[in-house]
């Protein structure tokens, strides 16, 4: 039996309502680098995340989106090596 535990970048989302200058956005964090990005959210939270996660080079391969207050998405690595949030397309 192998003890091997595979790594993921874990990203969580959370909704920021709409203020009186800003529309509704989206707030992901990662842990691993330690820093956040805010993305605008024109068709919900999820949606909007995960586009702009795959947009940008991530590989999201699950979700945990059970705790009313955020969602989780999990993303893989190639060759254990992670994508910062900060390291966006131009």
């Amino acid at each position: 039996m192998s003890n091997f535990i595979e790594n993921f970048h874990i990203i969580k989302a959370i909704a920021l309502p709409a203020t009186n200058h800003k529309g509704t956005r989206v707030k992901l964090f990662s842990q691993r680098f330690k820093q956040s990005v805010t993305i605008p959210a024109t068709y919900g939270t999820k949606d909007a995340a995960i586009a702009w996660l795959k947009s940008n080079g991530h590989k999201v391969i699950g979700q945990d989106c059970t705790h009313p207050d955020y969602d989780l998405f999990i993303c893989e690595g190639e060759n254990f090596s992670f994508k910062p949030l900060k390291e966006v397309k131009e």
